[in-house]
């Protein structure tokens, strides 16, 4: 048994293998000296202290702690029991005692070293129970990351997935596998959509799938697969797809080997895509491209169409006989190729950059010799456009040239009419105001003359013979009041053709049509004269007294306003007005202003003479009438006449 505990044993570490021993040999010198004070040799405690001693060592110090208590526990024993100095001389009696003593001391040590061990374990377990828990931990911990990451992969291709789906339908794409060594093929949802069959079942055999495709595509369409196949490439070839409904779709097949085995593809993948709308817009196209040439070949304006340098790209027959290039010399050269514009070729340039640029049309007139003959210049109307691509990107311009040379020497022959008529209608107008003042100065000097005689004489006969003839004063009264009534007609009739008070200018012309204004009205109406002295001919100055006579009369007849202003200055110099004219520097200006019930001036009234008269005398002495009016915010009537100096 001591071998056994021996082989047993547990030591403590080095360093407290001292501590260990100390420890035991305290323990038997306590129980010593414990028997020393409490017992005698000859009682029974001292082996129960001593077994106290070995347990207390073995428990704390350990076996070889326990097993040093013991051998001084059997010394101890020995010299209690034997008697002083025979130690290891025991009787034959005593030894029994001793072996039992030895027994239950070994007993308590290796009980101890079991515990010792058992406990050890425990730590050792304990430890190594953390340790894989610890590990087991770490290990789920991956796991859940694992897993984690799994589940978002698998989130990613389902999303993926369903993404791919989406956008196949969209683009109207579908994709395929095809194992070669077993045939077998698997197809896309859209790639069932595309051939006409229901999505979701087996992939359709074969002899399905050729019924779909066009007759007189599939031999052409298996060649291209067959000798791909055998070259180990990849093919894209172009067929068609004649569904149940008897309609054609228009499909491109591609396909590239993704697996080998020695040196030979065992796998394809591949995509079909419909191209069945781009077929038809393709087809539309060549229609439209088809259109448009017919259309610019036969018109009579030239088109020209510029790419994003300014070189020539399409020229029509039409622009062809303007500028004398035939159509074949002018695609691909520059503007100033053959030019003969009056706008320099770099101006014409610029505008057309500039369209392409801003993206704002452009209208550019001008005249052109054709180029290398003698024949007379043409005005023509260039209508440019920028010209955009699918993506709204400006790829260049169209030019639409028109001949307008009948329609400016019309312009040219009516502007020329239209000064004749004025001239003829300035004549007219000079000859009717001479008539007016000789009419006016004649029904002065005469008509005027007679009746004012007439009424003296009727005085002088009514003052000298009244009281001889009964009823012959009141008679004469009487006709005194008709003849003043008639004087003052003639009157009346002479300031209407021409007042006298504008023999003296235009200031007090103005001066008297506001107080005729106001004796007739009794509107409120100020005049505003900022010019102190006014240096305009005959013309001028009876054209601004018409003006301001046909505005008061316009006011007094239509306005129904509560205030008028009449304002006669110098032009203050450039600037635009309401009416969007604008005011030249040495004019006269003279404004007729009311806040009357105005009126539209783009609606054409009948018989609205007045102010086109008076426009029409404005014209002619080269100045400009403007009326600025809206119903219910009153109406403001300019007129502006240049000095004669600054003509």
């Amino acid at each position: 048994m001591t071998f056994q505990m021996l082989a047993n044993v547990s030591t403590p570490p080095l360093r407290d293998m001292p501590r260990a021993f100390a420890l035991a040999a305290a323990s038997v010198a306590t129980a010593l000296t414990l028997l020393a004070a409490v017992a005698t040799r000859s009682e029974p405690p001292a082996a129960s202290l001593l077994l106290l001693s070995v347990l207390f060592a073995s428990w704390y110090g350990g076996t070889l702690a326990g097993m040093f208590a013991l051998l001084l526990s059997v010394g101890a024993f020995d010299y209690f029991y034997v008697g002083q100095m025979h130690l290891f001389g025991a009787h034959l009696a005593e030894l029994p005692r001793l072996a039992a003593f030895v027994v239950a001391a070994s007993c308590v040590i290796r009980l101890c070293a079991s515990h010792h061990r058992a406990v050890s374990e425990l730590k050792t377990a304990n430890e190594n129970l953390l340790e894989t828990n610890e590990r087991l931990t770490r290990v789920n911990e991956a796991l859940e990351r694992k897993s984690a990451q799994r589940e978002t992969l698998n989130e990613r291709l389902r999303w993926s997935e369903a993404f791919l789906r989406e956008a196949q339908k969209i683009s109207r794409t579908g994709s395929w596998r095809w194992s070669l060594s077993d045939g077998k093929l698997t197809w896309s949802d859209e790639n069932f959509r595309i051939f006409g069959f229901y999505p979701g079942f087996e992939t359709p055999a074969r002899d399905a799938i050729f019924e779909r495709i066009h007759e007189e595509d599939l031999e052409r369409l298996r060649d291209v697969v067959s000798r791909a196949v055998q070259a180990h490439r990849g093919f894209e070839c172009e067929y068609r797809i004649r569904l149940p409904n008897r309609a054609i779709r228009y499909v491109r097949g591609v396909g590239r080997p993704i697996q080998w085995e020695n040196g030979t593809p065992v796998e394809y993948i591949g995509t079909t895509v419909d191209i069945t709308r781009q077929r038809q817009t393709e087809e539309l196209l060549r229609q439209s491209e088809a259109e448009f040439r017919s259309l610019a070949e036969n018109l009579p304006d030239g088109i020209i169409r510029y790419d994003t340098a300014c070189n020539r790209l399409y020229v029509n027959p039409a622009h062809a006989r303007h500028s004398g290039i035939p159509g074949e010399s002018a695609i691909r050269m520059p503007i100033d190729y053959g030019w003969a514009g009056e706008i320099p070729a770099e101006d014409y340039r610029a505008m057309i950059l500039d369209v392409m640029r801003t993206g704002t049309p452009r209208q550019i007139v001008s005249r052109w010799r054709a180029h290398g003959s003698g024949a007379a210049p043409v005005h023509l109307a260039v209508h440019v456009v920028p010209e955009r691509n699918a993506e709204g990107e400006t790829v260049g311009a169209l030019a639409i040239s028109r001949n307008i040379t009948a329609l400016k020497e019309t312009e040219r022959q009516l502007e020329e009419s239209r000064q004749l008529l004025r001239r003829l209608s300035d004549r007219n107008e000079t000859v009717r105001e001479e008539e007016r003042k000789h009419l006016a100065r004649e029904l002065h000097d005469d008509l005027a003359q007679y009746l004012l005689a007439i009424r003296m004489n009727l005085s002088v006969l009514g003052s000298e013979f009244g009281a001889q003839v009964p009823g012959l004063q009141a008679r004469t009264v009487s006709m005194i009041g008709s003849v003043d009534t008639a004087i003052k007609s003639v009157r009346n009739v002479i300031a209407s053709l021409r007042p006298a008070v504008l023999d003296m200018g235009v200031l007090p012309g103005l001066e008297w049509l506001v107080s005729d204004f106001l004796a007739r009205t009794e509107t409120p109406c100020e005049l505003d004269i900022r010019v102190p002295e006014v240096k305009l001919g005959d013309k001028a100055e009876m054209t601004f007294f018409r003006v301001a006579q046909e505005s008061l009369r316009n006011v007094a007849r239509h306005a129904q306003a509560t205030e008028v202003r009449v304002v006669f200055r110098h032009a203050d110099g450039p600037r635009a007005d309401d009416a969007g004219g604008r005011e030249r520097v040495g004019a006269y200006v003279l404004e007729v202003e009311d806040n009357g019930v105005g009126f539209d001036p783009s609606v054409q009234r009948p018989r609205c003479f007045g102010l086109m008269g008076i426009q029409e005398r404005v014209l002619m002495l080269g100045g400009t009438l403007e009326i600025a009016s809206a119903p219910g915010v009153g109406t403001t009537i300019r007129a502006v006449i240049p000095h004669p100096m600054h003509e």
